[in-house]
């Protein structure tokens, strides 16, 4: 009887064996096993408990136990190599546990030297003891699976890694298909468009919101699927709240934020999950995604695909914003050539050839366009107006003022009415037009080239150099008023003067005698005068860029603050 139950153990390993083979799965593996055990042992529970790495060992397979089990994990170090009934078992962890799961019996599947985890099994149905022959039988059972289960194992592990690589590749497959649909574009609606929709579709999400923070400080709503309008979304009213998730520098989850208020609005707004968009260390736009249809939680990888695709999309917004900026400054600066060529033509083209008279002018704007004015307006009876003003500030807002007064200096000018009537006149005008802090200085004088004589109003302007023929150099300050535009109705006097052969008149703005060299010294009315009187003997023209050469002389380099403008008048 002993050779005939030899035998048949023998051709049940076979048969084991052959089953087992014959499986590719390792939960069809573990199954057959079970079964067999089982059905030859007359057991009702049973399971297999295989190693994940470490001292950590997972249920596989369960049989006759609640599926609940099954994943369960067991912690410690178990180093058993021969079959080992529970009770004897020293980890506590295990053996109370199998214990409560009523299981007895331990026997180790090991190949190779290495224990790959344990077959478990509880009593008996007979309530009898497990026999020499039983154990050795689970023992070669055991043995005869231990490569096999490796194996399925390895390969398992092998299929597992494919996936995840085909998955990868598909991840990156998309990303790649993304980045090229978002780049090929430098409109900023289309790429948080094409963006959303794209995140949404990978992602099986109904709500999506791409915000980006502008330099002001401003939130701009690129993108908002899923809402009707933006009414519907209070978080997008609620700027404190936006400036609190604009602090986050990683994807958060909204039911991991510890602000109750804060997770209240994400909720009311239909968000789940919070994706910064960071450049240049800085977070620029956020990606608030709703949650999944699926209900299944956001896993590793498609964190790793959010974050990806997020550095992705934050360089295709800056690319597209940087690009409208630079179209938006050419814009201006093709606006700004335009302006100035219409105040280039709005200043006297040449100067007035009059008798016994060489008369010229220059301007020098800072910018583009400059709030210094100078002109040459004829008049009747051997008449004709010199003027020069400075408009307070600098750019598009003086040039503006400069036109005013030059288009009420025109209208004024031939009307025949006293210069110090008219001076209040274009004062009054300045004032109601401009603003407080808006204001200019103004020199005029009508030159009556018949008798050489001069009548003057100085509005506040840096009092102009009367030289004459024996380089006396004095300062037109005489008379005059307040600068035009502080005040109504302002008191404006005149002066009138009788210029000789050889006198000069220099008209300037306080660009040359403000000009300042790298020691922050100004070059001043001193140095204006000293220039002057070195070139007495040349012409209008060059008298105005010897004073110029003076000035940029001084200054070595330093960038010029202010305007420059110059009018000479020379009596012949």
């Amino acid at each position: 009887m002993a050779v005939e139950a030899k035998q048949i153990d023998f051709h049940s390993l076979i048969e084991l064996g052959k089953a087992i083979s014959s499986e590719r799965e390792l939960q069809r593996i573990m199954d057959v096993l079970l079964f067999t055990l089982m059905g030859r042992m007359l057991i009702t529970k049973s399971a297999v408990v295989l190693r994940e790495g470490g001292d950590r060992y997972r249920f596989k397979a369960v049989k006759g136990l609640h599926h609940s089990i099954l994943h369960k994990t067991l912690n410690g170090q178990m180093h058993l190599q021969t079959i080992t009934r529970v009770d004897e078992v020293f980890e506590p962890v295990w053996r109370d546990e199998l214990k409560r799961l009523g299981l007895s019996l331990l026997v180790p599947i090991q190949h190779k030297s290495n224990t790959l985890g344990y077959i478990v099994l509880g009593p008996k149905t007979t309530r009898q003891a497990f026999s020499d022959a039983e154990l050795a039988y689970l023992e070669a059972m055991a043995n005869l699976a231990a490569p096999i289960i490796d194996n399925s194992n390895f390969m398992q592990q092998i299929t597992s890694l494919n996936r995840q690589l085909d998955k990868k590749i598909q991840e990156l497959q998309t990303l790649f298909e993304i980045a090229n649909e978002i780049n090929s574009t430098l409109d900023l609606k289309t790429i948080a468009n094409t963006l959303a929709f794209s995140i949404m579709g990978e992602m099986l999400v109904q709500h999506c919101i791409i915000l980006l923070k502008q330099d002001s400080g401003a939130f701009q709503v690129l993108a908002h699927k899923g809402y009707t309008n933006l009414r519907d979304i209070p978080l997008v009213r609620k700027r404190k709240t936006l400036n609190v998730l604009f602090q986050f520098r990683s994807i958060q989850f909204v039911h991991q934020i510890a602000s109750k208020p804060l997770r209240e609005t994400l909720h009311q707004s239909h968000i789940e999950v919070c994706l910064p968009m960071i450049s240049q260390d800085e977070v620029k736009g956020l990606i608030l995604l709703g949650p999944r249809l699926n209900n299944l939680q956001y896993g590793e990888s498609e964190i790793q695909f959010l974050n990806t695709l997020a550095n992705t999309a934050i360089i295709s917004f800056e690319n597209a914003r940087l690009f409208h900026e630079a179209l938006i400054k050419q814009r201006i600066l093709e606006e700004l050539e335009i302006a100035r060529d219409i105040q280039k033509r709005l200043l006297p083209a040449r100067p007035p050839d009059i008798p016994g008279f060489d008369i010229a002018g220059l301007n020098v704007p800072t910018h583009q366009v400059g709030g210094d004015y100078f002109d040459f307006i004829p008049m009747q009876d051997h008449k004709i107006a010199i003027a020069i003003g400075d408009v307070a500030g600098k750019g598009v807002p003086a040039s503006l003022l400069m036109s005013n007064l030059q288009a009420g200096l025109q209208a004024l000018i031939q009307t025949g009415m006293p210069l110090h009537h008219m001076v209040q006149k274009l004062n009054n005008m300045i004032y109601k037009n401009t603003s407080s802090d808006k204001f200019i200085t103004f020199f005029i004088a009508v030159l009556d080239y018949q008798k050489r004589r001069l009548t003057y109003v100085n509005a506040g302007h840096n009092p102009p150099l009367w030289i004459s023929g024996h380089r006396r150099v004095r300062q037109l300050n005489q008379g005059g008023g307040l600068l035009l535009g502080i005040f109504p109705d302002m008191r404006y006097d005149e002066v009138t003067i009788e210029l000789s052969p050889g006198d000069w008149l220099i008209l300037y703005t306080d660009g040359v005698s403000e000009a300042m060299n790298p020691k922050d010294e100004e070059y001043g009315v001193e140095r204006l005068e000293r220039a002057v009187c070195r070139n007495l003997e040349c012409s209008a023209e060059t008298m105005i860029q010897k004073i110029v050469k003076s000035v940029l002389r001084f200054s070595r380099n330093t960038p010029q603050s202010d305007d420059i403008t110059l009018v000479a008048v020379h009596v012949l």
